[in-house]
């Protein structure tokens, strides 16, 4: 199930994207910046049950199911 969102842009997000090879899940740049803020915000408010995982570590977790889903989402 999809709700519909916009992107960082404002602009509408392409669901069909999603399984057609063009899914993005890693941001970079400003919201990469934005993003590591805030993670590293709720861990130390102690938001993340658990030992939390580097930023870094959990970008390039998300970066390797990118690359799958999008082989998978090309064939």
């Amino acid at each position: 199930m999809f709700f519909a969102e916009k992107a960082a842009d404002r602009s509408p997000i392409d669901y069909a994207a999603a399984v057609t090879g063009h899914l993005v899940l890693t941001p970079s740049g400003d919201g990469l910046r934005a993003l590591s803020e805030d993670y590293a915000k709720m861990v130390d408010d102690g938001l993340l049950l658990g030992d939390s995982e580097p930023i870094e570590q959990l970008i390039e977790r998300c970066a390797i199911i990118q690359e799958r889903a999008n082989k998978y989402g090309t064939r």
